[in-house]
């Protein structure tokens, strides 16, 4: 009677560990700590310091990229903000802010006259640069002004050109005026004489404070059209030719050789500046929209659940979606990588939470689709994503193992192993202790599967020889899941055993 009690307390210890061990969820994260080190493929986003201090993912703004028809570009999206195009040094002191900006990562801030910035030519085909022929141009800056004084410059250039053995200064400024901006070109456009001329471009609405402002003035050649544009919509129209009309003889615009002057930023100018750029074409697409309609996307890497059949309970996900941006989310499975590309596979989409129905699988990979706000102003914001999932483990080794002798045969006795999904038992054998490499039995050689028999005789052995043996439990799995071998056991047939 004790030993009974005794086995029952054996067998219950063994399934209490085993629902310990074997029943434990796992959560694979992405972002947060993680920073997103999985992925393996990204387009058209960026990673930004957001939620708890880590990285979020948003969509890549619409920062200009510099091409062949640009001059000049700056982001200011650091302390020391270069030229990409490489056509201009800077130097100056305005300072960087993070928190005011309208594309990148940070914008600057002028404080009146104690911040300027000076562009300087470097090479020879700079449109600034001395004895410059210019064709089609475009100059453009988004501002955010705070006090809209009077006199406030956001841009201005002066040099001299030599026309009929006189000097001729040149000036290209940009100020506030009754809160308005004014552009003047003073003999910037040669007429064919080589006499003085000066167009002025002057905006039609009051600019408010402390709102940002796309400006752009842009000029086209083969018609002398010189239009000034705020956030996309044009405030003045005039033509840089001789009676200011069209179809008359278009006046040239060129530097002069006479002084190579020097572009300067923010001279009394109270505010903010951001992406300021100088195109050598006719500027008939601004981007002017935070966002441009393109999508972005993530991919993670395969990550490998540890055993086929592996339950995942959930995909979770931490997202913000201002107004009405997106996030569509897609899975896919496998229980073999090489499969992976298969129509087989196909992605799945869901919505974060918990999975109604069961998704079993080795391998799972996870896809995100960012989509912006309609009117391309707002993005939407991943934070973190998580996969929870329970491996199908294998089951446990079968325990309290014995081995009772016959002729020519041994007869093993074992407990029945309690898993979820128990599917058989494989009996190990051999000639020598764990080299389980034997085909003596005319059941078959090692292993030998005894389905779900718990006691079980293997026959056809050799009278006399010590054979060891171990048991090993297997699953319901596709590519059933075996334990570890059992403790292993040897006995030896013999003739004089009847059995």
């Amino acid at each position: 009677m004790k030993k009974s009690i005794l086995a029952i307390f054996t067998i219950l210890l063994s399934l209490a560990s085993q629902a310990l061990l074997f029943s434990s969820e796992i959560t694979i994260e992405l972002g947060r700590k993680d920073r997103w080190k999985d992925l393996f493929f990204q387009e058209n986003l960026i990673f930004e310091k957001g939620k708890w201090g880590d990285l979020d993912i948003l969509l890549k703004d619409n920062e200009y990229e510099s091409n062949n028809t640009s001059d000049c570009l700056i982001h200011f999206n650091q302390k020391n903000a270069s030229d990409v195009t490489g056509n201009y040094s800077l130097s100056g002191n305005a300072q960087l802010s993070t928190s005011q900006k309208i594309l990148g990562t940070a914008a600057y801030l002028f404080e009146e006259s104690r911040n300027t910035i000076t562009l300087k030519p470097l090479k020879k085909n700079a449109l600034f640069q001395a004895g410059q022929i210019w064709g089609d141009f475009s100059i453009e800056f988004w501002i955010n002004p705070l006090t809209l004084g009077d006199g406030e410059a956001i841009l201005n250039w002066e040099g001299a050109r030599i026309d009929n053995n006189r000097v001729v200064s040149q000036n290209i400024k940009c100020y506030i005026q009754n809160r308005k901006l004014h552009f003047d070109f003073h003999n910037i456009f040669v007429p064919p004489d080589a006499g003085d001329f000066k167009i002025e471009l002057n905006g039609l609405d009051a600019l408010i404070p402390e709102k940002w402002y796309h400006h752009l003035v842009r000029f086209k050649s083969d018609s002398g059209l010189l239009e000034y544009l705020v956030n996309g919509i044009p405030e003045d129209v005039k033509y840089a030719t001789l009676n200011g009309k069209e179809n008359s003889t278009i006046c040239i615009p060129r530097t002069g050789t006479a002084y190579p002057g020097s572009i300067i930023l923010g001279e009394k100018y109270s505010g903010f500046m951001d992406e300021f750029q100088i195109l050598s074409r006719y500027n008939d697409s601004p981007k002017l929209k935070k966002y441009s309609s393109h999508r972005g996307e993530i991919m993670t890497k395969p990550f490998n659940l540890e055993y086929s059949g592996s339950w995942i309970y959930a995909i979770l996900a931490d997202e913000n979606t201002p107004q009405d941006s997106k996030i569509f989310y897609y899975y896919r499975i496998a229980n073999h990588l090489s499969g992976w590309n298969n129509l087989d596979n196909p992605w799945i989409e869901f919505s974060p939470g918990e999975f109604k129905n069961k998704v079993t699988a080795k391998y799972i990979q996870l896809r995100a689709i960012l989509e912006p706000s309609g009117n391309l102003e707002h993005s939407p914001v991943l934070s973190f994503m998580g996969i929870i999932y329970e491996p199908d483990y294998p089951p446990p080794p079968p325990i309290e193992i014995t081995a009772e002798p016959g002729n020519s045969s041994i007869t093993l006795f074992w407990n029945p192993v309690f898993y979820q999904d128990i599917a058989g038992y494989l009996v190990y054998y051999g000639e020598a202790p764990g080299y389980y490499i034997c085909q003596d039995s005319i059941l078959g050689p090692s292993p030998i599967d005894a389905g779900l028999q718990t006691r079980f005789t293997v026959t056809g052995l050799q009278n006399g020889k010590l054979y060891y043996f171990s048991i090993v439990a297997y699953d319901s799995a596709e590519e059933p899941h075996k334990s570890v071998f059992s403790k292993e056991i040897s006995a030896r047939p013999s003739s004089l055993i009847h059995e």
